[in-house]
């Protein structure tokens, strides 16, 4: 498996952000690992993505 780049910080990236398809790293993907910063500025607070079918987050 090869490492993207995160486009927020630069460092090796795994994941990409399910809303914009851009690489990015552990550190600003929100706790599920769906959304980035840039997509969800809230990554932390209420509105970060709960994931597929569940309510409230970004996705849903």
């Amino acid at each position: 498996m090869m490492a993207g780049t995160c486009h927020i910080c630069g460092k090796p990236a795994f994941r990409t952000c399910l809303l914009c398809s851009k690489p990015a790293c552990k550190q600003h993907l929100d706790d599920k690992g769906f959304a980035c910063m840039n997509c969800n500025p809230n990554k932390k607070g209420p509105n970060r993505s709960e994931g597929p079918g569940k309510p409230g987050g970004v996705m849903g």
